[in-house]
C-alpha cells in the first residue's frame, strides 16, 4: 500500500513539472525581440586627416544584438592598427592620420551596420567615407574677353581633389572689390541714352523711345523726359504738348426760315 502510494505521487510530482515548463515557455519566448536601431548611421562621412571621424551604430533587441561592421560587399571589417577601429560599443573609429598614411581601402570606401541576435538581423543604409587629406591648393580664374556692354561668365577654378570640400565666399578684383555669391551686382561704367528721331506729319502722334544700353537696361529707370527748350515730362502723366493751331467754321447754306447746323473746326 504504501509502496502504491509513493508511486503516485512521484508520477503526480512529474506531471507537474511537466505542466510548469510547459506553462513557462511561452513567456519566455515572448520576450524575445529582434534588433532595431536606435542609431543609424547617416549616408555620407566626410572627413579630414587632422581631424578624424567616429561612426555611431547603436541597436536594440533580447537577446542585446551583436554590432559588426560589414564593406558593400558584405565581408565584415576589422581593426586597421592607427586608422580603424571598431570600439565595443560599436562606433566605427576612424583616428586622425598622417597624409602618407592615407589608405584608399580605409579610407574612401562603402560601410554598413549590421546588428544580429538570435532572432535575427538587420542592416543599416550604405555609409559613404570618404577622408580628405589637409594639403596646399591655390584658386585661379582665367581671363575672358567680352564685347564692351555684354556680359561675361568668371568662373573660380578650383583642384579637383579639394572641389568637394571648398564653397566660394566671396570675389575680389584688383581694384579691392568685393562680391558677394547669389548677390545682385551691377559693375559702375559710364553708358549714354539717346533717343532717335522720329517723323510725324503735324497734329498726329509720335511715340519716342529713350534707348539704353542692353548690359545696364535691367538695372535703369526712366524718372524724365527732358527737351532741349527745358521742358520736362514725367513718365505715367498725362501732357498736351503747346502749338498753335486755328479753329475755324465751314460754311453752310440753308433755306431762310429753316436751320442749320454749324461745327467748329479744330485741327
Amino acid at each position: 500500500m504504501n509502496e502504491c502510494s509513493h508511486g503516485i505521487m512521484w508520477i503526480l510530482l512529474a506531471v507537474l513539472l511537466i505542466s510548469s515548463k510547459a506553462h513557462s515557455a511561452p513567456n519566455n519566448e515572448a520576450d524575445l525581440k529582434g534588433p532595431v536601431f536606435l542609431k543609424e548611421p547617416t549616408n555620407r562621412v566626410d572627413f579630414s586627416n587632422s581631424t578624424g571621424a567616429v561612426v555611431e551604430c547603436t541597436a536594440t533587441g533580447n537577446p542585446p544584438p551583436e554590432i559588426i561592421w560589414v564593406r558593400s560587399d558584405g565581408t565584415a571589417v576589422g581593426d586597421v592598427p592607427g586608422l580603424r577601429q571598431i570600439q565595443p560599443n560599436g562606433n566605427l573609429v576612424f583616428p586622425p592620420f598622417r597624409a602618407e598614411d592615407y589608405r584608399q581601402e580605409v579610407h574612401a570606401q562603402v560601410y554598413a551596420c549590421l546588428a544580429k541576435n538570435q532572432i535575427g538581423s538587420i542592416i543599416s543604409r550604405d555609409v559613404n567615407v570618404r577622408a580628405v587629406v589637409a594639403q596646399y591648393y591655390e584658386a585661379d580664374v582665367n581671363k575672358e574677353h567680352v564685347i564692351r556692354g555684354n556680359s561675361a561668365v568668371m568662373k573660380c577654378l578650383i583642384p579637383s581633389f579639394v572641389a568637394d570640400f571648398v564653397e566660394v565666399v566671396s570675389w575680389h578684383s584688383d581694384q579691392n572689390e568685393s562680391f558677394i555669391p547669389n548677390g545682385d551686382f551691377v559693375v559702375s561704367q559710364h553708358y549714354d541714352t539717346d533717343v532717335n528721331k522720329e517723323y510725324v506729319i503735324r497734329g498726329n502722334s509720335a511715340v519716342m523711345k529713350c534707348q539704353i544700353p542692353s548690359f545696364v537696361a535691367d538695372f535703369v529707370e526712366i524718372v524724365a523726359w527732358h527737351t532741349d527748350q527745358n521742358e520736362t515730362f514725367h513718365p505715367k502723366m498725362n501732357y498736351v504738348v503747346q502749338q498753335f493751331y486755328e479753329s475755324e467754321v465751314n460754311n453752310e447754306y440753308v433755306i431762310r426760315g429753316n436751320s442749320a447746323v454749324l461745327k467748329c473746326s479744330i485741327l
